[in-house]
């Protein structure tokens, strides 16, 4: 039973991804109502800007039904930023072997590590995205700790997720018990990140709202 639903629930997945996309993407990939997508689940490509977007290569393993599908879900975030801001300095962080097969480049280095145990690099900013929904009430508050704790006085932590409203759709509440079969996470509203943010020092509290339905969150002391 779990891995029926696993399955199923791992296509209904990517079609949330896709809802928090721009209108615009939207439009194009549903243009056809029997698009079937796919997602990346390791995302070590590469990016470089392009007319109208970005342009994607290399590998990106864990692809399943890659070659079935009409479209695939993946993330290139922070070679976007950098890409976008040639006077920043980023650092990728994530579990050994999911960052192994990734290689430092000009202003992208990567470091491997538990984000519990180990030394979070230090940072003027920590962008959290797509993270703390993964985790209960206690973890996310630890992974804004340790990010506070490398961070010092004048971090800012930006969380980029989607917003749970103060009364749920039937969908947007599905998925909020999606999330807590899945890892044991939530989906939060504003209220429950400003909490969260509080919980560990960081008092300032500012939100707006993505294009891709989601929103930015940031925290500071």
């Amino acid at each position: 039973m779990f891995a029926i639903f696993t399955t199923y629930g791992n296509v209904a997945l990517h079609s949330w991804i896709i809802g928090m996309f721009a209108e615009r993407a939207q439009d194009e990939i549903w243009a056809d109502e029997d698009t079937i997508t796919s997602s990346c689940l390791r995302p070590t490509g590469a990016t470089e800007p392009a007319p109208g977007g970005y342009r994607v290569k290399g590998r990106w393993p864990y692809v399943s039904g890659v070659d079935h599908t009409d479209w695939t879900v993946t993330g290139v975030m922070l070679q976007a930023i950098l890409a976008a801001h040639p006077n920043v300095q980023g650092t990728l962080f994530d579990l050994p072997q999911v960052v192994a097969p990734v290689k430092n480049a000009d202003r992208f280095d990567v470091v491997g590590g538990d984000i519990f145990k180990d030394p979070l690099p230090r940072g003027d900013a920590y962008v959290l995205s797509q993270i703390l929904h993964g985790w209960p009430d206690g973890e996310a508050a630890k992974i804004l700790s340790r990010c506070v704790e490398a961070g010092g006085a004048g971090v800012r932590i930006v969380v980029v997720e989607g917003v749970l409203p103060d009364r749920p759709t039937a969908g947007e509440a599905g998925f909020d018990l999606f999330m807590l079969t899945l890892s044991g996470g939530r989906q939060r509203t504003l209220a429950d990140f400003r909490r969260l943010g509080e919980a560990v020092g960081l008092a300032s509290f500012s939100a707006q709202p993505l294009e891709t339905r989601g929103a930015l969150v940031e925290l500071r002391r």
